[in-house]
């Protein structure tokens, strides 16, 4: 269900989201998780009001979200 570019998902729903990343994140044996693809900042964060952000899931601890520069050149 969507309200005015806020989809409405249970936090808890969202938190599972960002342990099961951050799992993902240690088996990986990296450091972090950094995201800027939209579909993927939805589908963590819950909102679809969003443009030029980045979301860093640490292996431990909470996330972040945060902006970044519309120039920046992500490559995979």
């Amino acid at each position: 269900m969507q309200r005015k570019g806020v989809l409405l998902v249970l936090k808890e729903e969202l938190a599972n989201r960002v342990r099961r990343a951050q799992v993902a994140v240690q088996e990986a044996g990296l450091d972090m998780l950094f995201m800027v693809g939209r579909e993927n900042l939805i589908y963590f964060v819950g909102s679809t009001q969003m443009e030029c952000m980045a979301l860093v899931i640490p292996r431990e601890g909470e996330g972040c979200l945060t902006e970044y520069p519309r120039d920046l050149v992500v490559q995979p």
